[in-house]
């Protein structure tokens, strides 16, 4: 496995931010790191502006054959289901123009003239606002009125929601993000614990995901049987006796257990998602607002990428958005367990909030799958 980045690599990034390509890839990370839709969705200015920046400085740049003919073909899908759904379903031509184009995001990462700068850019930005959620949270103690209540009562849970973007879910998603890329390929554990942190203060469930993906592959990458086996078993206990010293606390606040528990929102959402797709399962109902347009009230979110897709383009659609999404050059070239544990919170975290929605996500992690493991001690890929 190589090395992780070292101090020496670390400075070697700054002092190398004067060379174009490196100044417009870190650029660009940090544009990502700002998980906000400009003027609003589907308008998301800071990606747009980060995908030229790179394709001016890489105009050489190529990318392979079979990417490009995953995204001309997802493209291609949505633009037939937008067409075939005119008449039909309520569906606004802007959206039908922006869903389409949508999938050129996919192809990002072929473009950027140095990955791995442009991750530490991204995770540049993920701990600045770490420690603006860390310092907003000491500042209005949200905890001080109601404890745990806090994470399950939305009065308490919204308590960021005028200061940062996109709070709570998209924002704990970059964290912890960051959270995975500083603990597993730049073990920084100061920052890990700050973004981890960071994302724990948003109320959102997202962290938990992103932190049982960390523990299992940690304990995965353990070579030793034995020395897995004593992780394994040191890290439940732990979570035993953490559970039984707080469980009597815990007890009293129901809502809080409750909050941890609840998945009947996400039962509502799912099934009347199935019932769309039950009307157009080839090609599905074009790019239809999740909304009083399709007789569904309360949520404005499929909170789910793969039905989104899937409702939208059809089964065409999804078949085309899964081949871009799943690594198939990054098994052939055997990526480090730390990449899968950052992998695999992008696909598992998408089944539960559609983050794949969101072009900064989808960008980092077209960068990341195109990087082949050199992001690991390794700054310059190009």
């Amino acid at each position: 496995m190589n090395a992780p980045i070292s101090i020496g690599n670390e400075l070697s990034v700054i002092s190398n931010l004067s060379n174009d390509k490196c100044w417009a890839s870190y650029t660009a990370g940090l544009l990502l790191g700002i998980p906000i839709a400009i003027p609003d969705t589907p308008f998301y200015v800071l990606s747009y502006v980060a995908f030229f920046l790179v394709l001016l400085r890489n105009v050489h740049s190529k990318i392979s054959i079979y990417s490009f003919l995953l995204v001309l073909g997802a493209m291609l899908a949505s633009l037939f289901s937008n067409l075939a759904s005119i008449g039909k379903f309520e569906v606004q031509s802007s959206r039908m123009v922006f869903t389409t184009l949508f999938f050129v995001f996919f192809s990002f990462g072929w473009f950027v003239p140095n990955r791995a700068v442009l991750v530490r850019g991204f995770t540049s930005m993920c701990n600045l606002f770490s420690l603006a959620v860390i310092g907003a949270a000491l500042a209005i103690r949200p905890w001080t009125g109601g404890g745990l209540l806090m994470f399950s009562m939305p009065e308490y849970r919204l308590w960021g929601f005028e200061i940062f973007p996109d709070w709570p879910n998209y924002l704990a998603f970059m964290l912890s993000i960051g959270f995975l890329i500083n603990s597993s390929l730049y073990k920084r554990p100061f920052w890990a614990l700050s973004t981890l942190l960071a994302a724990l203060l948003t109320t959102s469930r997202t962290p938990l995901i992103a932190l049982g993906i960390y523990t299992v592959v940690s304990i995965y990458m353990v070579r030793n049987r034995t020395f897995k086996i004593i992780f394994a078993i040191t890290i439940v206990t732990t979570i035993l006796g953490i559970g039984l010293v707080i469980g009597d606390y815990i007890s009293k606040e129901s809502d809080f257990v409750l909050r941890l528990l609840v998945f009947s929102d996400r039962i509502d959402i799912y099934g009347y998602a199935l019932e769309l797709i039950s009307k157009s399962p080839i090609f599905g109902m074009g790019s239809v607002l999740f909304d009083e347009s399709v007789g569904h009230q309360g949520f404005a979110s499929y909170h789910n990428s793969y039905l989104d897709i899937f409702v939208r383009h059809g089964i065409v659609g999804l078949v085309f958005f899964l081949l871009l999404i799943w690594p198939i050059r990054s098994l052939k070239d055997h990526l480090p367990p730390a990449y899968w544990s950052i992998i695999f919170f992008f696909v598992i975290g998408s089944f539960f909030q559609n983050f794949f929605k969101h072009p900064h996500f989808i960008m980092l992690y077209s960068t990341i799958i195109c990087s082949h493991g050199h992001l690991l001690g390794k700054l310059h890929d190009k």
